[in-house]
């Protein structure tokens, strides 16, 4: 799902108006600037854009992020985490590594990561 179309649901789920969201989010998305989003107009907003446009609706940040394909503190949105998963599972050395690594502990870990940063 776009991120405008979403915006469009959670206007219409809610009952707020653009003004009301834009009034909500304590003046760092204006109106208008809601109103480019579910038109289309405004496709990649800006992680901060986004939380406060998710602080407006009164909703979960990370539930925006999400839809917008991005994410603030979590190291695997949902679209690098999916190719992630695609690329382990179409090749058997990945897959064989992630399971060693898997086994292995912290410490073990850190010395590999510090040999792979070299390259």
């Amino acid at each position: 799902m776009k991120i405008g179309d979403y915006v469009k649901r959670l206007i219409e789920e809610t009952g707020l108006s653009p003004g009301d969201v834009a009034e909500r989010s304590e003046g760092k998305v204006s109106e208008n600037y809601i109103r480019k989003i579910m038109r289309g107009e405004t496709q990649n907003p800006s992680i901060p854009k986004l939380k406060a446009i998710a602080n407006g609706f009164g909703i979960d940040e990370q539930r925006l992020l999400a839809v917008a394909g991005v994410a603030s503190d979590n190291p695997w949105p949902p679209k690098l985490l999916i190719k992630a998963m695609d690329r382990i599972t179409d090749s058997p050395a990945l897959t064989d590594l992630v399971k060693k690594l898997i086994e292995m502990d912290d410490g073990q870990v850190q010395k590999i990561l510090k040999v792979v940063r070299k390259w």
